[in-house]
């Protein structure tokens, strides 16, 4: 039996304007992108045809793709993203709250805010899921459209402050605000699920508001169509692209036997930082080709949380793909609390990538 395209191989295909080859990637990819629409909009029918539309958009510079800057998952994201904000700003949404409230924010990355890293972490995983970000999450539910955009961009996707200016070309000090209001809910609703993940019973709610400081979209706009400069150019640009974008939620995936060309992700082997017990060590959802063993050195804050990972060179496996992987799950880890731990403690987690 002929084996079948890797999604690497996909890529590379659709680089060349392969379209058949691109409905490969975009099967695969789904979900990641739609679930990206889901968490600004609430109607099914504008998440689908945006979601079409994000794709029609990435297709157009997927040649520019370099998978030795970043997998191909945070290219789709960061992609989608930025065209998620040109949407919003062509259909003329009440994208940031008419009441500005000016918040101190002092950090330039979401590396070096370790609450907010940790926090917005826990919720970040379910972006990468079927089912997707829960929309009664609370702190969600009260954030503006621009300030989703800007958690996206910055929380999700790892963006600075300095870059989020670049992109949507509002000040940073704008930016660094809408964080500190962000912040505050996602702190809030982190709360009970550190509690309960570190088994301490503490109520940090009661002094909070995660509503508070937070715009709604009160806006009237239609949110049935994207009005670019005519109401018909969104739907023009997919009729012109009728013949590579037939953009459908591909259907479950049927099981099937065994086979060569098959591949699970990372297993984790071990993982050693003293004194401390792993209270969640995350698996990403992803394929890679390769098989082989990576190792992570990971630093961890007295809370539990990866504060920092890099690949251990001498014991682990080449491939970048792998590589990615593990950094990426190394991040989403977890490890009990301690106050007698250093501010920076130094650990490693050991992955096995398995092809089957």
């Amino acid at each position: 039996m002929a084996k079948k395209d890797s999604l690497e191989t996909y890529i590379k295909k659709s680089q060349k304007g392969d379209k058949d080859a691109y409905r490969k990637v975009i099967a695969e990819l789904y979900s990641e992108i739609y679930n990206l629409s889901a968490f600004i909009y609430d109607d099914d029918e504008t998440r689908e045809k945006l979601t079409k539309h994000l794709f029609i958009k990435a297709f157009k510079s997927i040649a520019d793709f370099d998978s030795e800057e970043c997998d191909i998952h945070l290219w789709m994201a960061r992609e989608a993203t930025r065209e998620i904000y040109n949407v919003a700003v062509k259909r003329g949404d009440n994208i940031f709250s008419n009441e500005i409230e000016q918040r101190d924010y002092s950090f330039e990355s979401i590396e070096e805010d370790d609450e907010l890293g940790e926090a917005s972490a826990e919720f970040n995983e379910s972006f990468l899921t079927e089912e997707g970000f829960d929309p009664a999450t609370e702190f969600a539910a009260n954030l503006t459209i621009g300030e989703k955009i800007i958690y996206l961009l910055y929380c999700y996707e790892g963006y600075t402050v300095d870059e989020i200016e670049s992109i949507i070309e509002i000040d940073s000090s704008f930016i660094m605000s809408e964080i500190a209001g962000m912040r505050d809910g996602v702190l809030a609703a982190y709360a009970p699920i550190k509690a309960e993940n570190d088994g301490v019973v503490e109520d940090v709610l009661a002094d909070s508001d995660p509503a508070a400081g937070y715009g709604n979209n009160d806006g009237d706009t239609d949110s049935d169509g994207f009005e670019y400069e005519s109401e018909d150019e969104y739907d023009e640009e997919q009729d012109d692209d009728e013949d590579y974008v037939a953009v459908n939620k591909p259907q479950p995936k049927k099981e099937e036997a065994s086979s060569k060309d098959a591949y699970k992700g990372p297993s984790v082997v071990s993982y050693e930082l003293e004194g401390r017990k792993a209270s969640r060590l995350s698996i990403p959802a992803y394929r890679c080709l390769g098989a082989g063993y990576v190792t992570v050195i990971i630093t961890v804050n007295p809370q539990g949380s990866v504060i920092s990972a890099k690949i251990q060179e001498d014991v682990s496996s080449d491939d970048k793909c792998l590589r990615d992987f593990a950094i990426r799950a190394a991040k989403l880890s977890r490890f009990s609390a301690s106050t007698s731990a250093p501010a920076r403690q130094v650990g490693n987690i050991v992955y096995m990538f398995i092809a089957q």
